[in-house]
Formats: structure tokens, sequence, C-alpha cells
């Protein structure tokens, strides 16, 4: 299962070096920060670039929760698995399966490319392909789509890349 794990926003990379120092690796299979690529203009020139898809935010895949929770403890860095009361609560399955579709097999959401249609979006490659509906705006100066969508029990407007090359 994936859990939530919240630190400190721009401290993620940092964040999961410690949990891989700190936490035995018995207790997890994988920790990775989702990230996504988008366009960001340099001195007049557009150059790809990395970013956390949930800034503040790193997974955890494990079946050993209480463990991970222990051994976050010990980090000197505030890190913490995410709860509901008293019960750590895991990425659902809508979440996992919507996170998964925008990853594809890495751990980086690519650009996706679109046409504007009737004043409709309609995205013609990348991994919003089938997501249009969950498209709230499009900020096609910077060559970004924001998407609003449910995660972490609460509202989550997230930015990823998407290029409209074309107008109708």
């Amino acid at each position: 299962m994936w859990y939530v794990i919240w630190t400190v926003t721009g401290k993620e990379e940092q964040a999961k070096t410690e949990i891989e120092k700190i936490v035995p690796k018995e207790y997890y299979d994988r920790c990775f920060i989702p990230q996504k690529k988008e366009c960001r203009k340099y001195h007049g020139s557009w150059t790809v670039v990395e970013k956390a898809l949930f800034p503040g935010y790193l997974f955890l895949e494990t079946e050993q929760v209480e463990g991970i929770f222990f051994g976050l403890k010990k980090m000197p860095q505030f890190a913490k698995v995410l709860k509901t009361g008293e019960a750590f609560v895991p990425v659902t399955d809508e979440e996992e399966k919507l996170i998964r579709h925008l990853l594809g097999d890495g751990e980086s959401v690519d650009l996706s490319v679109g046409i504007i249609e009737n004043q409709q979006v309609r995205v013609t490659a990348g991994p919003l392909q089938g997501l249009e509906g969950m498209i709230r705006k499009i900020d096609r100066h910077k060559r970004k789509a924001y998407l609003q969508v449910e995660m972490f029990e609460r509202m989550l407007d997230i930015a990823v890349g998407l290029e409209i090359v074309e107008k109708r």
C-alpha cells in the first residue's frame, strides 16, 4: 500500500534521503517523490524542468506503516505519516490509480499536448489524455493545465505541463 509522508515544502528530497538512512529497508518497498515536467522560460528560451507533483509530500510503499511511523520519530527533520484520527490512512485505490496513470512507467508526469476545439480542450498526447474532464483551467502562456482532484481527503489543485498547439 502507498502511504503519504508530509514534510516541509521544498525539502522532499532531503526527507527522502533521511528516511532511506534512518528507516530500515525491510519496513518499506519504495520511497519516492512523484515529479512533473513543466516548461519554464529562461532568457527567452523554453526549458523543461522537473518539480515535485505534490509539494511537501512523498510516498512510501509499505505494509508495515507502524514501523515507518516509529522510524520517522527519529528523524531530525519534521516528517509524519498522514492519518485520520489515530489511524494511518493509505492512499485510496482511486488516488493510486490516478497517480499511476499520470506517472506512466516512471516517477515523473510527462508533458501533454493538446488542441482547443470549440472552446473545449482535447489532449492528443501525454498523460492527460482521457482526463480532460478534470482540467479546471489552462494557462497557455505558461504551458500548464490545472487539475482539481480529491487527494489526501481534500481538494487539491495540481499543475501539470500541457502545450496547446492549435486552436480551432
